[in-house]
This record gives structure tokens, C-alpha cells and sequence, in this order.
């Protein structure tokens, strides 16, 4: 690799940063510093499906690596995969617990506008 590759590399995210701060610090003018804090009850129910979560992780892992240790058997293409799946088990657990919970958005964010923007992230994604 030639320096001016790495230095183009490195600008290009100090770039990124900046363009995040910025956003960062114009939305925090707008909305203010109160803007998507949780109350207490959001917060120990976020706590509790965090918790949730990395025991469904942990739970997953073992059952897996129990499977191919006592069998030989190989269940996925490799064993990346396999924990990108119990990677994704767990948020998944997280996030369910937290819309059962109702502490999946703060009290000062509109339910239905982030349920519009996953939708559109969702689509978005299988287009590509």
C-alpha cells in the first residue's frame, strides 16, 4: 500500500467524523440535550432485556458448540457464521423484550416515526 492510499483512507473518515459531529451537534441544538433520554422504568426494562439478550447469546453458543463438539457435525458453513446468527438471535431477544416493555423508544420520540424509518431501512435494504 502507498502512503497516499493510507492518508486518503485516513482524511476520508476524519471526514465521516466530522460530518457525524456536525450532524450530531445541530440535532442536539434542535431537539435539545433531553432529547431521547429513557425514564427510569424504560431504563431497568432495558436493563432486563440487555440481560435477557446476552444469556440467549450465551445459551446459543453453548448449545452450538455442545452439538459440534459431541456429533463432529459442521451445522453451518463455518463457525463465523454461526456466531453472527447468535449475534442476531440476541439483538433480536433484545429488541422484542423492549417493544413488549414499551422501552423501546424514549418518552420524547414518536413511536410511529421510527417504526417509519425502519420500515424504510427495511425496504431500502431489499432493494439493494
Amino acid at each position: 500500500m502507498s502512503i497516499a492510499y493510507v492518508c486518503g483512507f485516513v482524511v476520508g473518515i476524519l471526514c465521516v467524523a466530522a460530518v457525524f459531529a456536525l450532524i450530531g451537534f445541530l440535532w442536539k441544538k434542535k431537539h435539545g440535550a433531553a432529547y431521547g433520554t429513557y425514564d427510569e422504568r424504560q431504563i431497568l426494562a432495558r436493563g432486563n432485556a440487555y440481560k435477557k439478550g446476552f444469556f440467549c447469546l450465551i445459551i446459543y453458543e453453548m448449545v452450538i458448540g455442545c452439538i459440534e463438539l459431541a456429533t463432529g457435525w459442521k451445522l453451518f458453513a463455518d463457525q463465523m457464521t454461526a456466531s453472527f446468527i447468535g449475534i442476531i438471535l440476541a439483538v433480536t431477544v433484545f429488541a422484542l423484550q423492549c417493544i413488549m416493555k414499551d422501552a423501546y423508544c424514549s418518552l420524547s420520540e414518536k413511536a410511529g416515526s421510527v417504526a417509519l424509518l425502519m420500515f424504510g431501512l427495511g425496504a431500502w435494504n431489499l432493494v439493494v
